[in-house]
């Protein structure tokens, strides 16, 4: 799987996971709660290498089993 496609995986799974994803200049990335609901905010000079890095640290430790993911994504989020 190509890294845009994986980008886009990363964001649909996010959305399942009812966390917006901003991208944004100047803001360090990170998952953060603001106002009760949950946003995930990517440094818009990522690359797109750094932008898969940060999906996987941030969403990893989320309840996604009820949730189907393509094999790829899976395995990176299990650091296979």
């Amino acid at each position: 799987m190509d890294q845009a496609a994986c980008i886009r995986e990363f964001e649909n799974l996010a959305g399942r996971l009812d966390i917006e994803v901003r991208t944004l200049s100047g803001v360090p990335s990170g998952l953060c709660t603001i106002r009760g609901r949950r946003v995930l905010f990517l440094n818009a000079a990522l690359d797109r290498e750094s932008v898969i890095a940060v999906f996987i640290r941030e969403l990893r430790g989320q309840d996604m089993e009820s949730i189907s993911l393509l094999p790829a994504i899976r395995a990176m989020l299990e650091g296979k």
